[in-house]
């Protein structure tokens, strides 16, 4: 029996997030949604994936996809995730090396699963 697909966001589209974007994409996994600080490193993600949406905010990517990666600079990481809604059974991931899943706190506040890369 095969598990289901599930939709994956990033919110962050540095050389991490795009690198690790067009990675779960070859491999057939849906990156359909993406934020950035700017929309042109957006827009660079999404053209390399292929069928990636650009979001104008990272609510719109949490509200996009079961699977959120926050691919931020380490220091913006808590910050970022504190300003936004996260959906009870919704997944996000950080890939600071240098922080715990401590900094997701908000996101597990809300229901969400967290996890660090």
């Amino acid at each position: 029996m095969c598990a289901k697909m599930v939709n994956i966001g990033f919110i962050g589209a540095g050389s991490t997030g795009t690198a690790l974007a067009v990675r779960l994409s070859e491999k057939g996994y849906p990156v359909v949604a993406v934020s950035s600080r700017t929309i042109a490193s957006a827009q660079r993600l999404a053209d390399a994936v292929g069928s990636c949406r650009v979001c104008d905010t990272a609510q719109a990517v949490v509200d996009s996809a079961q699977l959120v990666f926050v691919t931020t600079p380490d220091d913006a990481i808590k910050v970022v995730v504190a300003e936004l809604y996260w959906h009870k059974g919704q997944s996000v991931v950080h890939c600071s090396g240098a922080d715990s899943t401590d900094i997701l706190e908000q996101a597990r506040e809300d229901g969400a699963y967290v996890g660090g890369f």
